[in-house]
């Protein structure tokens, strides 16, 4: 497939390749890394995250676009920034989502998954909010491949609404190593993150006020 179909289809799910025009620079390889490190989809998991679009990710790129979603349950329309439309999350991050998904025996609407630090900044997120955490080191074997000032972000985080799951239901699943809850009867999880700076047997727990 040509360049300035690629360059659609990662525009269309969100992964911002820089002008449709055909050329294969920066912005369109940092793009096709970001859909490789956030693609999740059945038989398309752990692509190579090596800025290539190869065999394999073309028939990821495929068929996220027909589904418009980025996992077996999440779709783009939920995962994106609610700021410059943008959809970077990261697989890890789906695979929890979906783990949990299946446990609950339900649809697990996302309220928020990747932030735009813009967005996120609006919304009063945090500095270093793991909805916009960007992980440079997951993605060495790409650096030499990319401009030296482009960044892979990948966001590791998502909110949902109360009413789903537990806090002690959520760590007894070794799920998210950062985990957010609000007291409304019960200690009711309404954000999960795989963040690296802690482990999911051990995770970072806080409560919402």
């Amino acid at each position: 497939m040509e360049t300035r179909e690629l360059q659609q289809k990662l525009d269309d799910l969100g992964f911002a390749p820089g002008p449709v025009d055909g050329l294969e620079g920066p912005a369109t390889r940092t793009a096709a890394a970001r859909f490789q490190l956030a693609c999740n989809l059945p038989g398309h998991q752990d692509l190579a995250v090596d800025a290539i679009p190869g065999p394999q990710t073309w028939a990821a790129l495929e068929a996220a676009h027909a589904s418009r979603k980025l996992s077996d349950h999440f779709s783009v329309a939920e995962l994106r920034s609610k700021g410059d439309g943008t959809c970077w999350p990261h697989r890890d991050l789906l695979k929890a989502l979906e783990v949990l998904r299946a446990y609950v025996g339900k649809p697990l609407p996302i309220v928020s998954g990747w932030r735009d630090p813009a967005h996120n900044r609006r919304v009063g997120g945090a500095a270093a909010s793991q909805h916009t955490f960007g992980d440079a080191h997951e993605l060495h074997a790409i650096k030499v491949r990319l401009a030296s000032n482009a960044h892979l972000a990948a966001g590791r985080a998502a909110d949902f609404n109360r009413g789903y799951i537990t806090l002690d239901m959520l760590r007894s699943l070794n799920l998210f190593s950062g985990v957010g809850w609000r007291l409304d009867g019960e200690q009711w999880v309404t954000h999960g993150d795989v963040r690296t700076t802690a482990q999911t047997y051990n995770p970072s727990v806080w409560q919402y006020k």
